[in-house]
């Protein structure tokens, strides 16, 4: 087994052992206590520019590659956007046929009811 040893005199604990312990303030402080004052309340309000914000990225300037680059997906891009509106167009004429369907059939249904309500009232009078 290992020897006991002292604490070294360069250490942490040594210097603390020999340091004086740090001033303490005494809970009776000198200041003149002040009569609680209301706080203050804003007059224009808390603006909404203020605090902690990014910094905005400064544009580097584009090579001629990165400007052809993002021509080309521009363009894809409005291509794309233009295929989708068309789908969409189609998709809602094809939601109108299938209302003015919808409208075809109660109509008939109507009319089926009104045969049946007739033939009904007409085998009660037979009867």
């Amino acid at each position: 087994m290992a020897k006991p040893r002292g604490t070294k005199p360069n250490s942490r604990a040594s210097r603390r052992a020999l340091s004086p312990p740090p001033p303490t303030v005494p809970e009776t402080s000198t200041r003149a206590v002040s009569p609680t004052v209301p706080e203050k309340v804003a007059v224009l309000g808390v603006r909404g520019d203020q605090g902690v914000s990014k910094k905005k990225k400064k544009g580097k300037q584009l090579s001629r590659a990165q400007k052809e680059r993002k021509a080309a997906a521009m363009e894809r891009a409005e291509a794309a956007m233009g295929k989708l509106e068309k789908k969409v167009e189609e998709s809602k004429g094809r939601a109108k046929i299938v209302d003015g369907r919808r409208g075809a059939w109660e109509e008939q249904n109507e009319k089926v009811h009104k045969e049946l309500e007739k033939a009904a009232r007409m085998a009660d009078i037979k009867a």
